[in-house]
């Protein structure tokens, strides 16, 4: 007999052989599976897609080709060089994958709704099954036909243990292999490294901290390093993100590098680390309107694309959920989770900015009434604490001096000005929480306010560290 698919499923796998970030959205977040075709023809073809998607990061029709070839039972007289081409040419211009596959899920669901339902009066019938028990074998057999059973992975400890103790042997002698990322920032290595694949770092402050100016840093660090990073800024456009890490990077005011009043020292310095960011693995992204679920299909490309190893999102109030009409916390708790999906599922660790809600500072007369930021602070939700496994704060206190200044005569005047020369071109480095580790530290850094760049405190250390 001729194999003939359901057009509606050759169109899908058309798409997919041509954009494999298209088989991410509709497995992924759709949750299609090969079970879900009509034919299983296509449905095997479906499964050779997301094998070579998971392999790494070539993709191209032959791969998959190669892959059907693996499984020559679920394919019977269909010769697969001519029949993919054919697939892959079809007409499919203004249909994205996701209306194609909901249809293919809906009927399966029919499908297997009607299959198990049209078994129950056999079952009824059944004089082996007493009667009191059928309402219960039949809401079984009717949720057995629309959960896929897997295998239940769990690891022994016996096995957890042997690989930690190799993990421990391989470190003991091989430096590279410790696990993790370092930024060579000392102090904030100090306090929440290394970032550990799977988890989530927030980055959090009030306004005008510095908090953007922190990731920014951290991008470059590590991008320096040969380490793959994606920033994705929703706070600004990625051309001033870049010159804002330009700024850091040769030491120049920022506003002045935006207007171009430089002089032509600054202007060498600005060429040269121009220059040298060039050539770092750091890539920025700043599309509008982007979702959660739309980053983690980005996230995902870059994985297999660029070797991507760092993730870095500034910030997450500005993010969009996936779903419409959340009230705020709802909306936050969403995001949370699903950025904590995407360090978990790709196994990244993804530092998160987070805004934090300020203090009453209409009182501060000297230091001593600067309240330093506390976990409940964090805008928008319990559920960032909860799903982060690091929280650091970033604090100026020389921001809530300033704008605090005493008159001449006031009796903590002499006090007010020893605070100001103290936190002049300093900030503090707040360690909230750590799962896992110690839960509270600090760290004072020198901040650069018209560069808005972080270092050691130790400036001949810190130079040879950050430039």
């Amino acid at each position: 007999m001729k194999f003939e698919a359901p057009s509606g499923e050759k169109d899908l796998i058309g798409i997919l052989l041509r954009d494999a970030d298209a088989y991410l959205d509709v497995s992924e977040r759709m949750g299609l599976e090969p079970r879900h075709f009509q034919s299983k023809e296509l449905g095997a073809i479906f499964r050779a897609i997301g094998e070579v998607v998971r392999a790494g990061s070539s993709y191209g029709l032959s791969l998959v080709e190669q892959r059907c070839r693996a499984e020559p039972d679920a394919f019977g007289g269909i010769t697969l060089s001519a029949y993919l081409p054919i697939l892959m040419r079809r007409e499919t211009t203004g249909i994205e994958a996701a209306e194609l596959a909901q249809p293919i899920r809906d009927r399966w669901h029919r499908r297997a709704f009607y299959d198990v339902t049209s078994k129950l009066p056999a079952l009824a019938n059944d004089p082996d099954i007493a009667g009191e028990a059928l309402f219960e074998r039949g809401i079984t057999d009717i949720s057995n036909a629309f959960v896929s059973e897997k295998a239940v992975e769990v690891r022994a400890a016996a096995s957890l243990s042997h690989d930690l103790l190799t993990r421990l042997e391989t470190r003991s002698t091989d430096k590279a292999a410790v696990n993790g990322i370092y930024t060579g920032f000392h102090a904030l290595d100090e306090l929440i490294a290394p970032l550990i694949g799977g988890r989530v770092y927030i980055a959090a402050g009030a306004t005008s901290m510095g908090k953007s100016a922190l990731v920014q840093l951290i991008a470059w660090i590590t991008a320096r390093q040969g380490i793959p990073v994606y920033l994705y800024t929703n706070e600004m456009r990625a051309s001033e993100a870049h010159e804002r890490i330009v700024a850091q990077m040769a030491k120049v005011d920022s506003v002045r590098l935006t207007t171009g009043m430089l002089n032509a020292a600054e202007l060498e310095r600005v060429a040269e680390a121009a220059n040298r960011l060039s050539q770092m693995p750091l890539f920025i992204d700043d599309k509008e309107g982007l979702k959660v679920d739309g980053l983690r299909l980005r996230v995902q490309r870059l994985v297999r694309q660029k070797g991507i190893r760092l993730v870095i999102i500034d910030h997450l109030q500005f993010l969009e959920a996936a779903t419409k009409g959340l009230k705020e916390y709802e909306r936050v708790s969403e995001l949370t989770r699903e950025v904590k999906r995407i360090a978990v599922g790709l196994n990244l660790p993804v530092i998160l900015v987070s805004h934090v809600n300020r203090g009453d500072d209409q009182d501060v007369r000297t230091a001593k009434d600067i309240r330093l930021p506390r976990l409940r602070d964090l805008h928008g939700s319990s559920s960032i604490e909860k799903d982060a496994d690091a929280v650091l704060f970033v604090h100026r206190p020389i921001y809530y001096l300033e704008r605090s200044e005493p008159p001449a005569g006031a009796k903590h005047r002499i006090e007010w000005e020893e605070d100001t020369v103290a936190w002049k071109d300093k900030a503090i480095l707040i360690k909230a929480k750590m799962r896992g580790g110690v839960g509270f530290g600090t760290r004072r850094v020198r901040y650069t306010a018209f560069c808005t760049r972080f270092e050691d405190i130790d400036a001949n250390a810190g130079e040879e560290r950050l430039l």
